[in-house]
C-alpha cells in the first residue's frame, strides 16, 4: 500500500546520548556521539569546496529511512555543475560527476548504520534535488550489493538527470517514484546532449 496508518507508539530511533559513557570515550573528534551515527555532514569552511553533502538516518523495526538534503550552499552548486560522466562502479553505466562524488562521500556512513542496525527492514532513501540525485545513486547501489538482499524504495523530489542511458535502463528494476513539478528545470538538466537521461 502507499499509505499504512502508523500507531502512535511507532517512533524511529535516535540513539539517547549518555554523558557518562561517552566521557569514559575520550572527547574529541573521533569521540563516539549520536549525532556522527545519525547525520551525516563533510562540509567544508572553504566556499571553493565541492563538498557540501548532508544526510539523516534512523530507523525501527520495520524501516530505515535516509534523507538526503539537496542544493543549498555554493559547494553544492560546484557539484552540480561537475557534469563530467563518469563509470558507476557499482553497476552500468556513466553518471554525473559531481553527484557520484557526493555519494561516494556518505556511502561509508550509510553502510556503517546498516551493518549495525538492519535486520531485513525495508530501507527507503529520500531527497531532494541534488539529494535526489545523491540517493538515487545510493539506492541502486544498495540493490545491486551482492553482499546484502537491501529491499529499497528510493522517492525523489525534482531531482536532476543522474546517469546516462546505460545507467538508466540497468536501474529500471529499482521501485523509484519520482516527483517533478511541471515548470521546474532542475529535472530536465543534464540535458540530453550531454548523454543524461
Amino acid at each position: 500500500p502507499l499509505y499504512e496508518e502508523v500507531p502512535y507508539s511507532k517512533r524511529f530511533e535516535i540513539l539517547p546520548f549518555d554523558p557518562t559513557l561517552y566521557e569514559q570515550n575520550k572527547p574529541g573528534e573521533n569521540q563516539e556521539h549520536p549525532a556522527k551515527l545519525h547525520f551525516f555532514d563533510d562540509s567544508s569552511d572553504s566556499w571553493l569546496s565541492a563538498k557540501s553533502t548532508q544526510a539523516f538516518i534512523t530507523h525501527h523495526d520495520e524501516v530505515i529511512l535516509i534523507s538526503i538534503r539537496g542544493t543549498l550552499e555554493l559547494a553544492d552548486w560546484w557539484r552540480d555543475v561537475d557534469a563530467a560522466q563518469v563509470p558507476f562502479e557499482e553497476g552500468q553505466g556513466k553518471v554525473h560527476r559531481g553527484f557520484y562524488e557526493a555519494y561516494k562521500a556518505l556511502k561509508d556512513f550509510v553502510q556503517d548504520y546498516l551493518d549495525q542496525f538492519h535486520a531485513g527492514q525495508k530501507i527507503i532513501i529520500s531527497g531532494h534535488s541534488l539529494g535526489g540525485a545523491i540517493a538515487l545513486l545510493l539506492a541502486e547501489a544498495l540493490r545491486n550489493a551482492t553482499d546484502n538482499n537491501y529491499d529499497v524504495l528510493l522517492y525523489t523530489y525534482g531531482a536532476p538527470r543522474t546517469g546516462d542511458a546505460t545507467f538508466v535502463a540497468a536501474a529500471e528494476p529499482l521501485a523509484h517514484h519520482r516527483a517533478v513539478n511541471n515548470n521546474d528545470m532542475i529535472p530536465s538538466v543534464p540535458a540530453p546532449w550531454m548523454n543524461a537521461r
